[in-house]
């Protein structure tokens, strides 16, 4: 699960480095709204459900993490 906002690397950054690392691994984003079409338009296999859009309520995220744990 990667912040699209860190500090001394974004989460956009980090996402390209753990890909070149290992380019299987799923990896989700949490990001402001405003930023998650953003993504889904530079990372074209990012899927708008591997992106949890800020404000997020805590049952939405524990749903979206299950689902992805799940999945493996």
């Amino acid at each position: 699960l990667l912040d699209i906002r860190m500090t001394r690397i974004n989460g956009l950054q980090l996402f390209h480095r753990i890909r070149r690392l290992s380019p299987k691994i799923k990896i989700k984003f949490i990001s402001p709204l405003d930023v998650a079409e953003e993504l889904t338009s530079i990372l074209p296999d990012m899927k708008h459900d591997d992106i949890i859009k800020k404000p997020v309520e805590r049952k939405h995220f524990i749903s979206k993490i299950n689902s992805a744990l799940q999945e493996h």
